[in-house]
């Protein structure tokens, strides 16, 4: 992807990653206040994809560099492990949500990337740069 190409050879991926999820954040919660206006939907989900595409090769570049060789191809398979679950719990609490109130289900991605955040800033420490 074209921030594959460009971001990564200028930003760390500390930093990277940490841009990915501010700009998911910042994606999530634009769709929850204008969710009616198609050029903030779009601007919306250019957010997510780029912010996705900031994240998930950083993430496994950094498992890879971090990890024992030994234990390299579990520590991935986990990785994407909790990628898949993610994917199948997702649309089941989510719907639960939408089911409660229907404003709530991007405040509550909001929240979840929010939190993604704090976790990475929390265990940064642990990360070797």
């Amino acid at each position: 992807s074209l921030t594959q190409l460009l971001l990564p050879k200028y930003l760390k991926e500390n930093i990277s990653i940490l841009i990915g999820i501010l700009l998911a954040i910042i994606g999530s919660l634009i769709l929850d206040f204008n969710a009616k206006s198609l050029s903030f939907i779009i601007i919306s989900l250019s957010c997510y994809g780029i912010a996705l595409g900031l994240i998930y090769p950083n993430i496994n570049s950094k498992i890879s560099k971090i990890s024992n060789t030994n234990n390299l191809g579990i520590t991935l398979s986990i990785n994407q492990m909790s990628a898949i679950l993610g994917q199948s719990i997702g649309p089941i609490f989510l719907g639960y949500i939408y089911y409660l109130s229907p404003s709530y289900l991007w405040l509550s991605l909001s929240i979840n990337f929010t939190i993604c955040l704090l976790i990475f800033i929390l265990f940064k420490k642990y990360i070797k740069s």
